[in-house]
């Protein structure tokens, strides 16, 4: 099975090599309007060299967050979006989530005590997880702090059988993967997949994985 992945392209252009499975970790958007949400709806459905599509939001997307449904409906029957959900395709079960620790006024942020609550209820059989935001102390430099990913994230995926995870956010580390032996299990991937730069320049394509 081959994944392209990518997040953080901010409704720049880029190009989905092909693939079986495409994934968006979030920040599709620049502003979250429903006109920019809705030409990247239009542009992904003529992309037919992925024969799966998968996408969650990021905190620029506010269109999910402000009207769901619509947002939703928008890519009905071109890709599936997952926020805080699981779909198995061909053997290996996804999960998508938008959500990340309060960073400045945007959109899909939430309390650390919140989240820990939030991943308690992530399904153990993950095999490949794509979260905007980055577990804490990987790959998440941050605006005026050294580390901003999650905590809560981190415990929980040190916690299941994940083989792959996948995430942005965090342009400065963008382009950036690591493989990580676990305590409760044998390996996990992290990649930071964010294709823009810190100038908001998209400076890289999709990242292809093998499974």
């Amino acid at each position: 099975m081959i994944l392209a992945v990518t997040s953080d392209t901010h409704g720049r252009a880029f190009t989905i090599p092909p693939c079986d499975i495409f994934i968006h970790a979030g920040d599709i958007t620049a502003g979250g309007s429903l006109p920019e949400t809705a030409a990247f709806a239009g542009w992904l459905a003529q992309q037919t060299q992925a024969k799966h599509k998968l996408i969650t939001p990021g905190n620029h997307d506010a269109i999910f967050q402000q009207e769901p449904s619509l947002a939703r409906h928008l890519f009905s029957g071109i890709a599936t979006v997952l926020i805080d959900e699981s779909i198995p395709i061909d053997g290996v079960m996804f999960h998508g989530s938008p959500w990340t620790p309060p960073f400045m006024d945007w959109f899909w942020m939430m309390a650390e005590n919140d989240l820990a609550e939030l991943y308690k209820r992530m399904p153990e059989d993950v095999d490949i997880l794509f979260t905007h935001g980055p577990p804490y102390g990987i790959f998440d430099t941050g605006y005026q702090a050294p580390h901003v990913g999650s905590k809560s994230l981190g415990y929980a995926v040190a916690h299941r059988m994940i083989n792959h995870h996948i995430f942005g956010h965090l342009h400065h580390d963008g382009g950036k993967s690591l493989y990580s032996p676990q305590e409760t299990h044998l390996e996990t991937t992290f990649h930071n997949v964010a294709a823009c730069d810190d100038a908001y320049k998209l400076v890289r394509q999709p990242l292809i994985i093998e499974i």
